[in-house]
């Protein structure tokens, strides 16, 4: 493809997004004013052209930023999934109550209000500069440094998996000596596991195939033993991000991409659903739930979950929309600011609060119980349409702020972006606990990532 045509294609890639963008924030506005088919129409289509331009002539580096796939798992479980499965009537067992659910959001003017966020997330993502060179701070190591790099990075992953299975199936962290220490300890498990497998991987394009054979070998095997942990949600997802990392690293053909994305589709689908059926709560369950647990299981990740966050937001949006701004908007913000220089900074998840409030859940104390509203209800729950407009603001500001700086910071930046994924992603969060969990996980993965970078530039100077 010429310069010439590929300026005019990504022109008038852009000019659609600013459309259905305006389309989308008039259904917001009115959800009267056009048919919600019409506003998913044109907000698919905007994220299937949005989808061409990252992986044609090419797949680009942009393919995994946050602020494209942000957008695009919401797309898939807040819209597609529920529109297919109320249409299709294809729903799994589950109790009446759900049905509802799915039929209430489905259509609702919560879903304009995701529609509308996923095609502004995807116009900035059109908007996104270029990737960095193909030739980062990595392929400046020679090949028995990169090995030792890799090396190095494989054996702290392996040793976090090791540490994560051990602390569920044998000897909790928080039951040792200094169990504050074994806490965080814990918690800074998944992040530096992530961190250092997307090194690894990365690493390992630059030394062969053999290399890579062995490093998705160690990786799955790694993130197997997390899965095995009751943390199958983030891993498999991880998993799913660094392989697109991968591809876009070594501009694989468009072809080639799409049918590695599906391929990742059906096995990410496939072990989620054998994970879900054989943990401990399903297993309890399996006796009084009518069906194939597997397929409840994949129901109930895939479907179940997220509408009941989009049922509640929907509540949220009924009891709030005309509300005055209560001028608390700065409480969004506070989750940026680390424990360390807030000794007294309070817990946000609120979680439980929201299901008692908005879902009309009934807490049982001695299990304790929480749901998500979505990253668009809090800002609603604080100012109707003005809040929404703030915290949309605020969090394409954070996100867009991540893909740029993932973009420009080269190969590291690349690999703790990658690893920041499952986090950045989690669209079904509250806002303040999504901006206060993905910056702790950034800071967790920092002094890996300087080391890396420390490492990679000492090598490069010897050399000179």
């Amino acid at each position: 493809m010429t310069i010439g045509r590929q300026t005019r294609r990504d022109a008038g890639i852009l000019g659609f997004g600013l459309a259905a963008t305006a389309v989308s924030f008039a259904g917001v506005l009115d959800p009267d004013l056009f048919s919600v088919w019409l506003v998913r129409a044109v907000v698919l289509l905007q994220a299937m052209l949005t989808s061409y331009r990252m992986i044609w002539p090419s797949t680009d580096i942009r393919l995994v930023t946050p602020l494209f796939l942000l957008p695009m798992m919401a797309m898939l479980f807040f819209s597609v999934a529920p529109t297919v499965f109320s249409l299709t009537g294809a729903l799994p067992p589950a109790p009446q109550a759900m049905y509802d659910r799915i039929i209430t959001y489905s259509g609702s003017h919560s879903e304009f209000i995701v529609l509308q966020f996923i095609a502004l997330c995807l116009l900035g993502a059109a908007l996104l500069p270029d990737g960095p060179a193909r030739k980062g701070l990595l392929d400046r190591l020679d090949h028995g440094r990169r090995r030792r790099a890799m090396t190095g990075c494989l054996s702290i992953a392996v040793l976090c998996a090791v540490t994560k299975f051990i602390d569920t199936h044998a000897v909790p962290l928080a039951e040792l000596p200094l169990a504050g220490l074994g806490n965080l300890f814990r918690t800074a498990l998944p992040p530096i596991l992530y961190f250092c497998l997307a090194a690894a991987l990365a690493i390992s394009l630059r030394c062969g195939r053999r290399a890579v054979y062995a490093a998705l070998a160690i990786g799955i095997g790694s993130l197997v033993l997390f899965v095995l942990s009751d943390l199958a949600r983030l891993p498999l997802s991880f998993g799913a991000f660094a392989l697109l990392m991968m591809c876009a690293m070594i501009s694989l053909p468009p072809r080639k991409t799409v049918l590695l994305c599906a391929a990742i589709a059906l096995a990410v689908g496939l072990l989620a659903a054998a994970a879900y059926s054989y943990r401990t709560a399903y297993i309890e369950q399996a006796a009084a739930a009518p069906g194939n647990p597997i397929v409840r299981a994949v129901a109930t990740k895939l479907l179940h979950r997220q509408t009941v966050s989009g049922w509640c937001l929907e509540q949220a949006r009924a009891r709030h929309w005309d509300d005055a701004p209560r001028g608390r908007y700065l409480d969004f913000v506070s989750g940026l600011v680390p424990r360390a220089l807030w000794p007294g900074k309070p817990n946000l998840s609120r979680g439980t609060d929201y299901a008692v409030t908005y879902c009309g859940a009934e807490i049982n104390p001695e299990k304790p119980h929480s749901e998500a509203l979505t990253l668009l209800a809090e800002p609603i729950i604080e100012g109707g349409l003005r809040g929404l407009l703030i915290g949309e603001a605020l969090l394409l500001g954070f996100v867009g702020l991540l893909s740029v700086l993932m973009l420009r910071t080269g190969d590291i930046g690349i690999i703790a972006g990658t690893a920041l994924l499952p986090w950045l992603t989690a669209f079904e969060e509250h806002l303040t606990y999504y901006l206060a969990n993905c910056t702790k996980m950034l800071l967790i993965m920092l002094p890996f990532a300087l080391a890396l970078h420390w490492y990679a530039q000492r090598s490069r100077t010897k050399r000179t």
